[in-house]
């Protein structure tokens, strides 16, 4: 059985979040709140899709 885009793409939020969490809070690098908020929604969205 082939997998879903969504399925092989599961991984890809949590690393985002976490490059964006690291970035904004130790200041490696700018990063909006909008980019944050967004970030975190599409985690939430590919979270609750999975289940």
């Amino acid at each position: 059985m082939r997998k879903k885009p969504i399925d092989k793409l599961y991984g890809l939020p949590a690393i985002l979040i976490l490059v964006l969490l690291l970035g904004k809070y130790l200041d490696l690098f700018p990063v909006p709140n909008w980019l944050v908020g967004g970030a975190l929604i599409l985690g939430a969205l590919t979270f609750l899709e999975k289940r």
